[in-house]
């Protein structure tokens, strides 16, 4: 598996299975961790051997430029495979307003998977558009999001 963070640059061509994983990212000013570490090890666990974007820098306490940011995430995006969408919705330190954002543009455009926790505050939107447009339910585990994940892109890239 190759990650990919965001003071990285996108490669032009992406020849492997890809995933990008979407969703809110804790903001300096708050005390909450990410979710993507473990997301990582989860998709080690799974034996993921594909690229992984992640909209987070290598190091968490470099400053971020805004511009550069949205940038590398509209390249990556656009680049990867699959979009993971993973929405651990906390409404004071992970409202994942750009995640909705993100969401709703993509949700027909690029092969994505949706989940959520159960107990994810205002998520009923997103998992009825995922329904809608993809005729699934979202996914109720990390574990499960990225299995499903994976499943997808080895249907899109097979080896």
């Amino acid at each position: 598996m190759k990650t990919i963070h965001s003071d990285q640059p996108v490669p032009a061509k992406i020849e492997h299975a890809s995933l990008f994983l979407a969703g809110p990212t804790p903001r300096k000013d708050r005390p909450i961790e990410s979710w993507r570490p473990n997301a990582l090890i989860t998709l080690e666990k799974l034996k993921f051997d594909g690229i992984v974007f992640i909209p987070e820098h290598t190091d968490s306490k470099s400053a971020i430029e805004y511009t550069a940011q949205i940038e590398w995430e509209w390249a990556a995006l656009h680049g990867a495979g699959v979009i993971v969408f993973w929405v651990p919705r906390d409404l004071h330190f992970f409202p994942a307003f750009t995640t909705n954002v993100e969401f709703g543009y993509y949700i027909d455009k690029k092969p994505t998977v949706h989940g959520r926790p159960v107990t994810a505050p205002k998520n009923t939107y997103l998992d009825w558009l995922y329904d809608k447009v993809t005729g699934k339910k979202p996914f109720d585990t990390l574990v499960d999001t990225l299995s499903a994940a994976i499943e997808l892109s080895r249907i899109l890239n097979p080896s």
